[in-house]
């Protein structure tokens, strides 16, 4: 399933423990009780988005794809 998620704390590992939570941990995660369903070593969290201040000028940057 693709679920969107707005994060504000930019913590990721808080989607992990939350969706492990509610019993639908994140594919390839087996830190939060997914099974491995390959031999990759990364879990399937993706940003699609990002909304950044820049660190100088503190005016909003945003990236998606």
């Amino acid at each position: 399933a693709f679920v969107k998620i707005d994060l504000h704390t930019g913590r990721f590992h808080q989607i992990r423990a939350s969706f492990s939570g509610i019993g639908c941990p994140l594919v390839n995660d087996s830190t939060y009780g997914a099974k491995k369903v390959s031999q990759e070593n990364s879990i399937k969290l993706v940003a699609c988005e990002l909304r950044i201040n820049h660190p100088k000028s503190n005016s909003g940057l945003e990236f998606s794809i």
